[in-house]
């Protein structure tokens, strides 16, 4: 690489001093800092999000942790009632990790988030990757959560014509969808 060339991650990091010290306490910090990172992970807010996906998918195994524990509290704070900008930017932030190529592990967990903060639309996007073998399930199960009557049609919709196994498993979640907690785990 040549010395004027920039790399995607040092563009990101070029943006925000703010976010450039919080990505490196998570890459080069001791554990105690690297807690603190993420204890402070939702002061730097969405803005950190693809900065925090990059070391998510790195090969530092402890960084990647830290991110990925960043990457979840900031996109939890992020799906908080009344704010509603930032959940859709740490939506499309979190699609852009589910994305193909990425390791599987980043891409199940950036689906779990989505099925925790995301809407009808998220649940649409999620169901055009329900033919996607890698993560079909991740994806079912995050469209389980999300509430609403909207979420129920699109399941049915996808139930019709899809092949047996997936078919099989939309009509389970539209189940575990209706089920009260009463009824979960005790017979009668």
């Amino acid at each position: 690489m040549k010395t004027n060339e920039r790399t995607p991650e040092m563009l990101l990091l070029a943006e925000s001093p703010a976010v450039s010290s919080f990505i490196t306490q998570i890459r080069h910090g001791d554990a105690a800092a690297r807690a603190t990172a993420v204890n402070q992970a939702k002061l730097f807010g969405t803005e950190a999000l693809p900065a925090l996906g990059m070391v998510f998918m790195s090969n530092n195994p402890n960084a990647a942790m830290t991110a990925g524990q960043a990457i979840r509290r900031i996109s939890m704070h992020a799906g908080r009632p009344g704010a509603k900008a930032e959940m859709e930017v740490a939506c499309i932030a979190l699609f852009k990790l589910a994305g193909t190529g990425n390791p599987r592990n980043v891409r199940a967990d950036a689906i779990q988030l989505l099925g925790y903060i995301g809407g009808v639309e998220e649940a649409g996007l999620l169901a055009g990757m329900l033919t996607d073998k890698e993560v079909r399930d991740d994806c079912l199960m995050a469209i389980e959560r999300i509430p609403g009557s909207p979420v129920d049609d699109l399941l049915k919709k996808h139930a019709r014509g899809s092949d047996p196994y997936i078919g099989s498993a939309i009509n389970l979640a539209l189940r575990h969808r209706h089920i009260g907690i009463k009824d979960v785990g005790v017979k009668k």
